[in-house]
């Protein structure tokens, strides 16, 4: 795992009493370090929202087992950093399910995740 990753959760509005509203609360930052997107077999869609057409990519994020037991459904990672590809700094996807597997060595967690593509 070469690239870095940052993943935050998004928190609820919190009640103000004194204005008598909710205010909203800065998404939390829950992981940050080392992780891969890779994708063996992509399950590409084609919705469409309005008058717009989108691509939906479904690779998974690859992060370190002793370091993202926090990271959930809905969460969302932004890769910052990538050695081997500039361009794919900046990309964004969303947690799309929990890590599949029970294994005695597993040294990653292997997330679904949903890419939108534009």
């Amino acid at each position: 795992m070469t690239d870095a990753w940052t993943i935050t959760h998004a928190n609820d509005p919190e009640w103000n009493d004194a204005t008598g509203t909710y205010t909203d609360v800065a998404p939390s930052t829950i992981y940050s370090g080392k992780g891969k997107l890779q994708s063996f077999e992509s399950y590409e869609q084609k919705p469409e929202a309005g008058a717009h057409q989108y691509v939906e990519m479904r690779p998974s994020l690859h992060l370190p087992v002793s370091t993202s037991g926090d990271v959930k459904v809905g969460d969302i990672a932004t890769r910052t950093a990538c050695p081997t590809n500039a361009a794919g700094v900046g990309t964004v996807v969303t947690i799309a399910g929990a890590p599949s597997g029970d294994k005695s060595h597993a040294t990653a967690n292997r997330f679904p995740v949903s890419e939108l593509v534009a």
